[in-house]
């Protein structure tokens, strides 16, 4: 018999007991997580020992990473009229509809490696590199070509 139950909870405190899951799963939700640090503890305390997590996060850096419902083609292949690549790291004239953390590749690796052992990480898809201009990278000079164009950053971890 298969439990159907939809359980609604708190990420930051979820209502299960400690080591209750074999696997944890996250699709573009770490993006969304004010107190990412509180997640994964939470996270690491309802995963069983040897017990996995994988995690896809839309990363703020990538085109679409500012999750304007204007730059919703997955992966992105167009820009709106007037609208400029990269706005949310640039220019910010487009607004924000969601709590975005805005933290860095390296900054999920790290959090994560605080909680877990890391198995494998990599970029799943990619996104924008079309509208990679020289001119764009010298401006936005503090990211690497490879965090700009990841679109879906997966962390796959043990505990």
């Amino acid at each position: 018999m298969v439990d159907e139950t939809l359980i609604c909870g708190d990420v930051s405190s979820l209502p299960f007991r400690d080591e209750s899951f074999d696997v944890v799963t996250s699709v573009a939700a770490f993006e969304h997580f004010l107190d990412v640090p509180l997640v994964l503890k939470e996270t690491h305390r309802v995963v069983r020992p040897e017990g996995l997590v994988w995690a896809l996060v839309h990363l703020f850096t990538c085109p679409s990473g500012g999750h304007n419902v204007d730059l919703s083609q997955v992966p992105l292949r167009d820009l709106p009229s007037g609208v400029d690549s990269w706005d949310h790291l640039r220019k910010r004239r487009l607004p924000f509809h969601v709590p975005l953390n805005q933290w860095r590749k390296d900054q999920y690796l790290s959090e994560f490696t605080k909680h877990f052992e890391i198995l494998k990480h990599y970029c799943a898809m990619r996104e924008g590199e079309h509208f990679l201009t020289p001119q764009i990278e010298s401006e936005l000079a503090d990211y690497s070509r490879d965090e700009l164009t990841c679109g879906a950053y997966v962390i796959v971890a043990r505990k």
